[in-house]
């Protein structure tokens, strides 16, 4: 059977797989929650432990666990968050494969490798009653409305819901919110139970999020805000040439691209949007003592940033010689990039937690906005809604928002330094469950209300 349905997927039309692929999708989905209705009757509270000593991560990517930057930063804050409240816990995190559960290992984590268990509920309701961990947090990162699929992000709720079901503190961890989630999703997040604590991560998602679902949300910022920098030697000649740069006068900005910026579209969008952007560089540099440095933040082999920056620093040897620029060069860990990214005057990013990186340290940033993911972040620092560029823009476009964005790089710093304070304490508050009891111990061992 395995074997035919292989080559079938190998003779049928694109058009037919894609069938094929949402139709599998909904059925899984479909099963996943008939056997959440079932668990949610059957859950008992048990005692937990305080301060846990056990506590459960629940990733946004079970397959890689730290694919992108942004869940490496994540991640690696989660961590540092409960080992510094707890140096003794013992974390534990969700898999799906090989690679994931060797990266959860790496880290000093206990991998459990149950996420891609068709019996996934009942495997998670017997984990939770074996195991019973003190503690479970559900990464949401940019994955619970379901735009990369509403089963994951069922399957990532269903986890919070049985644990909090169990008496066990379950937390989401801040969020974005875009404003077409999937319907599918209404009704799981209608039903979770009341002591799971739904974090949003942006005021703007928190508006859709109230919208969409009677579920109680709670607004705090990214927890990657709380990530600390950490310098790397590989930068040491990137650092130097930032300084000698601005030695001789010149303002340094960074320019962060990506090929999902135009996911979906016709390979040649990309190809002229690489040519819009050296153009409106060199128009920059022409105008302003602008010198500019290539810096990816992700390095997967088909969504890096690489591929787009590798393509703009051709386009300028070739067209614009005069055009001064830096790309950065080797693969870097979310905290060296951070540290890096402390030293530049500013940013043109496509990545959010790279922005989220340079806000933190006070770093202006001109955001290249896609699936609705910059607006609330800007929110938190009541920044001008020109920040925001449309990679769509036209080149005189491009080169004007960037221009400005120059001139006003020290207004805009000062405006970032004011609001940093407040929105640092919003990251913490992801976390406030580690501080204190979420859930008395009453009642242990009896059924849970729906």
């Amino acid at each position: 059977m395995i074997v035919v349905k292989r080559l079938a997927r190998r003779i049928a039309p694109r058009s037919m797989l894609d069938s094929w692929s949402g139709w599998d999708e909904q059925r899984s989905f479909d099963r996943h929650v008939a056997a959440w209705e079932m668990a949610k009757s059957t859950a008992r509270r048990f005692a937990t432990k305080w301060p846990p000593r056990r506590v459960l991560l629940v990733p946004a990517d079970p397959r890689t666990l730290v694919g992108s930057r942004g869940e490496e930063a994540m991640i690696a804050v989660f961590a540092q968050t409960v080992l510094a409240a707890m140096p003794d816990a013992i974390i534990t995190v969700l898999t799906q494969t090989e690679e994931a559960s060797l990266a959860a290992e790496a880290r000093g984590y206990v991998p459990l490798r149950l996420w891609g268990r068709p019996d996934f509920v009942p495997a998670i309701t017997e984990m939770l009653a074996q195991q019973r961990p003190d503690a479970v947090m559900v990464l949401g990162a940019d994955v619970l409305d379901g735009h990369y699929g509403a089963r994951g992000a069922a399957k990532m709720l269903i986890v919070a819901d049985l644990a909090a079901r169990c008496g066990i503190p379950s937390t989401v961890l801040g969020f974005s919110f875009n404003n077409a989630p999937s319907p599918a999703l209404k009704p799981i997040f209608d039903n979770l139970h009341d002591d799971v604590v739904i974090n949003l991560r942006d005021p703007i998602s928190l508006e859709r999020f109230r919208a969409f679902t009677r579920a109680k949300p709670t607004l705090v910022a990214d927890t990657a805000f709380l990530m600390p920098p950490e310098p790397s030697p590989a930068h040491d000649n990137d650092v130097r040439f930032v300084e000698e740069r601005r030695a001789a006068g010149q303002a340094v900005v960074a320019v962060n691209l990506h090929p999902t910026l135009f996911k979906g579209r016709p390979a040649t969008d990309l190809t002229d949007f690489v040519e819009r952007m050296a153009e409106a560089m060199a128009m920059v540099s022409a105008s302003r003592p602008v010198t500019w440095i290539l810096l990816p933040h992700d390095f997967r082999e088909n969504e890096g940033d690489g591929i787009v920056l590798n393509a703009v620093g051709d386009v300028l040897r070739q067209k614009y010689p005069n055009t001064e620029f830096h790309a950065v060069q080797g693969v870097h860990s979310a905290p060296a990039i951070k540290a890096f990214g402390h030293h530049l005057d500013g940013v043109v990013a496509g990545r959010m937690h790279l922005t989220i990186g340079c806000l933190g340290g006070g770093v202006p940033v001109m955001a290249l906005i896609y699936q609705d993911k910059f607006e609330g972040l800007y929110r938190h620092f009541d920044l001008p809604s020109w920040l925001l560029l449309d990679p769509h823009a036209a080149t005189l476009e491009f080169a004007q928002a960037i221009q400005r964005f120059v001139d006003e790089l020290p207004a805009l710093r000062a405006q970032i330094l004011r609001m940093l304070p407040q929105v640092i304490a919003d990251a913490h508050a992801n976390y406030a469950g580690l501080a204190e009891p979420q859930l008395d111990q009453e009642g242990i061992g009896a059924p849970v209300a729906a």
